[in-house]
């Protein structure tokens, strides 16, 4: 019997030690990248031109504040401040995979381990841009750890094998044209308005539910926001250039 709790207690130690590495080894391929990509930006490039980041594979700042779960103690209205790491992932056959990462550097004591330091992936075309979601299609298993997708290996076999992501139309976030998503469940809208060099993405859920984005030409993102119903939590972001 002591054999098998002894047992148990070294596969619970192991199992936190390979978490552990595996978030380590991707914050370090994701900071290789950030040290890298001005090297890839000098390749031919097809990526939005007009309203994603001016300064390609740059550092911006970012002001705001945050609610709810986000915070320790489910405070609410917690300013933060921090810095906005866009990177260069890979060219895929068309346009290119980024990485935005948040860093969170004013009050980052009062916000949750997931949110002072995030990742959002996006694929970047000439004329859209869509939140990174891998293709259906795709066997996934071999690109999963503990059953979270590892987006570096994923967006890598995409590259060698010629592929694309997942294009539905609604992971959309930017495109050319006014967008209105005719969705079947009523309780959603989903929406693209492009009107004087600024293009806003809205999503709202009857039930309170919430993201937005607003693009704007020359200067890329500079408002993201979301959070769920009855202020659960959430968070809004001013983005500017330094």
């Amino acid at each position: 019997m002591k054999k098998i709790i002894l047992f148990i207690l070294l596969m619970i130690i192991f199992n936190e030690s390979f978490s552990q590495d595996f978030e380590k080894n991707s914050k370090k391929e994701l900071n290789k990248k950030k040290n890298t990509s001005k090297e890839l930006s000098n390749n031919k490039i097809e990526t939005n031109e007009y309203f994603f980041f001016k300064k390609i594979l740059g550092k911006y700042k970012f002001e705001g504040y945050t609610w709810g779960d986000v915070n320790l103690n489910h405070l609410n209205n917690v300013k933060i401040k921090g810095s906005l790491y866009v990177i260069d992932l890979g060219q895929l056959k068309i346009g290119n995979v980024y990485c935005l990462n948040y860093l969170v550097e004013q009050n980052e004591d009062k916000i949750t381990y997931d949110y002072k330091n995030f990742n959002e992936f996006l694929w970047v075309t000439k004329d859209s841009i869509f939140k990174f979601m891998p293709n259906i299609n795709d066997d996934l298993s071999n690109f999963k750890i503990d059953g979270k997708l590892d987006e570096l290996k994923y967006i890598n076999y995409l590259i060698r094998n010629n592929k694309l992501p997942n294009n539905d139309k609604n992971l959309l976030i930017y495109c050319s044209s006014n967008f209105y998503l005719d969705s079947d469940n009523k309780l959603i809208e989903q929406k693209i308005i492009n009107k004087n060099n600024k293009s806003t993405y809205n999503y709202t859920h009857n039930s309170g539910h919430f993201e937005s984005y607003t693009w704007e030409i020359g200067q890329g993102l500079t408002y993201y926001s979301w959070g769920y119903g009855s202020g659960r939590s959430g968070m809004k972001l001013f983005i500017s250039n330094l």
